[in-house]
């Protein structure tokens, strides 16, 4: 899903699908997008050749665009299950799950981080796994124990609340080596991405004093958890703190409380919140002296369907 500035375009695009056998099936297609318009591409649409093409397996897509002006070129993505015939509108979707695109580094050149040690950090999720997009890279780089192969899709076994070392030898990371939590949901056929990339030494770097949220939807029940995902980086001091957390409806505060860290913490916002909460969307704002070693996200379980993991901001 691509949203359109103030300029008619016309574009030009290919999708390059890949399947869990690494094939390629290229499908082009061309579009008029009006000024502030919005583009959605269903590939099953544009080639019977789709579905075939992967099987019933999981699948991932390049997206190339020609004809992009005034826009930022990142889109909407995700999937979606339904049981009506033909389907045509989103809000007939029995589940949804999305996420955003990320850039291609399998081809882009990039510089090295400023160290060798990076993390990769699981937050609270029912059950799941984690990903490394493909990135081109000559760099012998450890995955916890496993090697990453060049420009590949790499698998991460790991649990909820979790962290895995990531360490190239001999040299430094990549700047960028994206990453991704994936959520397995209990009843659900979709699971849930949360693109969070390779948590890397130089963040350290960078004095950071708050972090906020989305850490409840407007119009769905269920708990809501706060994971603090906390990167050491070889430091041998002390890294305990107190760092305030405080809650919002979309109209006060609801909560403010401190917070003691001394490693990993898994806050359940639900013991802190009243037991009767206001209509609306609920935020979370953390707030200190020191945030810039921490990976922060929010996780919701609704009652009866597939929840969703977002990163902090």
């Amino acid at each position: 899903m691509l949203h359109g500035g103030h300029e008619r375009l016309s574009l030009d695009i290919k999708l390059e699908i890949s399947n869990a056998k690494n094939e390629k099936l290229v499908v082009n297609s061309d579009y008029i997008l009006e000024p502030f318009g919005t583009l959605l591409i269903q590939p099953q649409d544009l080639s019977v050749d789709v579905i075939t093409h992967l099987g019933g397996e999981k699948g991932h897509v390049k997206v190339y665009i020609n004809g992009l002006s005034g826009i930022f070129p990142r889109m909407l993505c995700g999937n979606f299950t339904s049981s009506v015939k033909p389907f045509c509108n989103l809000n007939e979707a029995s589940e949804m799950q999305f996420t955003h695109t990320n850039f291609d580094f399998s081809t882009v050149e990039q510089p090295d981080s400023g160290s060798s040690l990076g993390y990769f950090n699981q937050p609270s999720l029912p059950a799941g796994y984690g990903i490394i997009y493909p990135v081109e890279t000559s760099k012998k780089i450890k995955v916890g124990s496993e090697d990453y192969s060049s420009n590949s899709m790499h698998h991460i076994a790991i649990d909820s609340m979790s962290q895995i070392e990531v360490k190239a030898e001999d040299s430094n990371l990549p700047s960028r080596f994206v990453a991704a939590a994936i959520a397995k949901w209990d009843g659900a056929a979709l699971e849930s991405e949360c693109s969070t990339g390779t948590f890397i030494e130089d963040y350290l770097r960078v004095p950071c004093h708050w972090h906020w949220g989305l850490l409840k939807p407007g119009l769905e029940d269920g708990d809501s958890v706060i994971s603090l995902i906390l990167s050491k980086c070889n430091r041998n001091q002390d890294v305990s703190r107190s760092i305030k957390l405080r809650i919002f409806s979309e109209e006060m505060l609801l909560v403010e409380r401190d917070i003691y860290i001394d490693g990993h913490k898994e806050i359940n916002a639900m013991d802190l919140l009243p037991r009767k909460l206001p209509d609306g969307v609920l935020w979370y704002v953390l707030s200190g002296n020191k945030l810039e070693d921490l990976n922060i996200y929010s996780t919701f379980y609704p009652a009866d369907k597939a929840g969703f993991v977002e990163h902090a901001f």
